[in-house]
């Protein structure tokens, strides 16, 4: 092949992927997250967690969602955690298309928090199975059935400022990307989230979180959703008392 056909060959493959670029579609919106994350350890191996979240778009002052997640976890002598649960999602109908479905996530989840001076990195990966309620033509039906499994790859970061002190600062960062396989067995990035932003410890037992999340999701081959969302969260950390012998 001369390298004139060559030059022929390129300028063809770069017009062709800048008319595949053209033709996807991505919609923007703007999210307000905010959340309640609650654990209580009921030995030093064993603890269960409440995590509660509102979701609330101000680009057109309208709510997304409201999410439930409850998890009991275990931790092994090496510090491997392991998790299971079910999440529970009430999502805000469109007032101009179908019903909104609710949905039950139940969820597995293994990770392991490694702890270097002022670091804590806590890479994890999450196996979720997705039922959704059925829709009978424009109204819910009462059948819920199984759409689709869902796998969750997540980092998270913290840099705490101060360790010799309960109350501080601290910088967090988050990276996650998420597929999700149908019951057909095609498989396909779904999701990409990032965040970043800080946190504040006021004792052992609460916190706050402030972040900035970017979130891609992926609708179809040429339709995209980028959300730019504020997240802001209230975290307590509960420990059983324990009995003192007489």
């Amino acid at each position: 092949m001369n390298l004139k056909i060559k030059i022929i060959f390129v300028f063809l493959f770069i017009s062709w992927n800048a008319n595949a670029q053209s033709t996807r579609q991505v919609l923007t919106r703007q999210v307000v997250w905010g959340g309640l994350f609650c654990e209580y350890k009921i030995t030093p191996v064993l603890s269960t967690t409440l995590d509660v979240q509102g979701r609330y778009e101000y680009t057109d002052g309208d709510w997304v969602l409201w999410a439930t997640r409850v998890g009991v976890w275990y931790k092994t002598k090496s510090g491997v955690n392991f998790g299971t649960g079910l999440a529970q999602f009430n999502y805000y109908s469109n007032p101009n298309g179908k019903p909104a479905r609710p949905e039950w996530r139940p969820w597995e989840e293994v990770g392991d928090k490694i702890k270097i001076g002022h670091h804590t990195i806590y890479p994890r990966f999450r196996f979720e199975q997705r039922f959704i309620r059925e829709l009978n033509g424009n109204v819910l039906a009462d059948k819920t059935t199984f759409s689709a499994f869902r796998e969750r790859f997540r980092v998270d970061y913290n840099y705490r400022f101060n360790l010799e002190k309960d109350r501080g600062f601290s910088i967090v960062e988050n990276q996650e990307i998420l597929f999700a396989t149908k019951k057909t067995g095609f498989s396909a990035m779904d999701t990409f989230r990032f965040s970043v932003g800080f946190a504040y410890a006021f004792n052992k037992t609460f916190s706050t979180q402030l972040v900035y999340l970017y979130q891609l999701q992926q609708k179809d081959s040429n339709h995209f959703e980028e959300q730019e969302i504020i997240r802001f969260t209230l975290q307590f950390l509960l420990t059983k008392p324990v009995k003192k012998s007489e």
